[in-house]
């Protein structure tokens, strides 16, 4: 089976350390129902938390370990918001949500919101993600919590379903515009190789006429028009066919 393994960031208060074992309860159970039942293709996730970091500030970006694995690591990042929001938690939703409207790699975002929506911060958050497609949804309860949380994984794999597909789409029709224009190149080559081997031929059949009818009106007619057919088809000077009739108009 092919596996798609994907990274998640899941931030919030330290206070949600229930809805946290909750969501990674979700996300277990998810991958371990992908595994059995999802054919020969399977999206698995990986969550990681707060906890699986250093909490020293790295000296160079003034940046936590954990916002730098949001900014660049991190496949998805989930936000769970109840009540007052903490400095860090909206530190690391704008890293996530400035990261997505850059051109580096950016994590999708999705916030779970539970009693918090008079909140002026979580409206802020509530708009940024409308403003640019991304999820945001109130849960009222566990039972809710866990099945919002299930949508959410299917939503980002059909979402990331979708992207792949549009660039396989991309890809072949670049590919198909590539073939059309080296086909359209060979045609019309092979129309100018046709056109060319033509002017030849009247070429050497006016020669023929001339060496039976010389110095003739008509034989100097068909030697013009056929040099005037090598000239129009490209062909040079080298071309013996051409310098003979050359010659054989100058003598007339």
């Amino acid at each position: 089976m092919k596996t798609n393994h994907y990274k998640i960031f899941l931030a919030g208060s330290t206070k949600l350390d229930s809805e946290r074992q909750i969501i990674k309860a979700v996300v277990s159970e998810y991958n371990a129902t992908v595994s059995l039942h999802n054919g020969s293709i399977a999206d698995l996730y990986q969550v990681y938390t707060y906890e699986n970091f250093d909490s020293v500030i790295d000296s160079n970006t003034g940046q936590t370990a954990y916002n730098l694995f949001i900014k660049n690591e991190s496949d998805l990042a989930v936000f769970v918001l109840s009540g007052q929001i903490g400095e860090k938690t909206l530190k690391e939703f704008d890293v996530a949500y400035e990261s997505l409207k850059s051109n580096r790699k950016a994590p999708a975002l999705f916030v779970l919101s539970n009693n918090a929506d008079n909140n002026e911060e979580v409206v802020r958050i509530r708009k940024c993600l409308e403003a640019n497609g991304e999820y945001y949804s109130k849960y009222n309860d566990v039972d809710e919590l866990k099945q919002k949380m299930r949508d959410m994984l299917s939503k980002f794999s059909a979402r990331k379903k979708q992207e792949k597909n549009q660039k396989i789409k991309k890809v072949f029709g670049g590919s198909f515009v590539i073939l059309l224009i080296v086909g359209l190149m060979f045609g019309l080559w092979g129309i100018k190789k046709v056109e060319y081997n033509n002017a030849i031929k009247k070429a050497e059949q006016a020669l023929e006429y001339y060496q039976q009818h010389p110095k003739t009106l008509p034989a100097y007619n068909k030697l013009k028009d056929a040099l005037d057919l090598l000239e129009k088809n490209g062909v040079g000077s080298e071309e013996p066919v051409k310098q003979k009739i050359e010659r054989q108009l100058k003598n007339m």
